[in-house]
C-alpha cells in the first residue's frame, strides 16, 4: 500500500511487468526496489524480503537501531502474505482463469496464487522458478518458511532451481 501525494487514503500496489503500479488505476508508481521502498507502506514487501533472506540461510536481521533479531515467519507474516495474494487474486482473476495461459511463477512473492490458478483453471500448466540461492535451507529439517511456501509450490507442474546445488524438497519434478 502507498499514500498518493495530496491524499490521506492508502492505495494498493501491484507488481506488473517489472513495475510497481497503482492497483486500481495501473499508474506506474516506481520502477526499482529503492524507489518503491521510499513510496509505499508495504508489509508484504517486508514479509517477502524476510523470506528471501531466510531462503539464503540468513538466521538474523539487524534492525535500524542495531538490535539483532532472529528471522522467523510469524503467523502475522503469513496472514499479510495470504491477504495480499487474495487481493491480487481477485484483481487478476480474468488472467488466472484463461485456459490459454501457461503460468510462470517467479520466486516466492506470487507463489500463493498457484492454488487459486489450479482451483479456477485445473488444466493450467504452472512452472515455478526460484532463482535465489537456497543452499542455506536445511534439506533434512526445512524451516517453517519453506514448509509455508512448499504448500504452494507443490501445486505447480514443475519447479526450476538456478543450479542443481539449490534444489530443495518439493513434491513436483525439479529442474535446474
Amino acid at each position: 500500500y502507498y499514500i498518493p501525494e495530496g491524499s490521506e487514503e492508502e492505495r494498493p500496489v501491484i507488481f506488473v511487468d517489472g513495475e510497481y503500479r497503482d492497483a486500481d488505476t495501473g499508474e506506474v508508481i516506481a520502477r526499482t526496489e529503492e524507489q518503491i521502498k521510499k513510496k509505499i507502506k508495504n508489509k508484504f514487501y517486508d514479509v517477502t524480503k524476510k523470506i528471501h533472506n531466510m531462503i539464503q540461510g540468513k538466521k538474523y536481521d539487524i534492525l535500524q537501531d542495531g538490535t539483532k533479531v532472529r528471522l522467523e515467519l510469524t503467523d502475522e507474516d503469513k496472514k499479510i502474505y495470504q491477504e495480499t495474494l487474495e487481493y491480487n487474486r481477485d484483481r487478476l482473476k480474468d488472467v488466472l482463469v484463461d485456459p490459454r495461459n501457461i503460468f510462470f511463477i517467479e520466486d516466492p512473492q506470487p507463489a500463493g496464487l498457484i492454488p487459486y490458478i489450479k482451483q479456477w483453471n485445473p488444466k493450467a500448466r504452472i512452472i515455478s522458478r526460484l532463482h535465489i540461492d537456497t543452499s542455506g535451507v536445511d534439506k533434512k529439517n526445512p524451516q517453517n518458511f519453506w514448509q509455508f511456501l512448499k504448500q504452494f509450490w507443490d501445486k505447480s507442474d514443475a519447479m526450476i532451481f538456478q543450479t542443481s546445488e539449490f534444489i530443495r524438497p518439493v513434491n513436483v519434478p525439479s529442474l535446474y
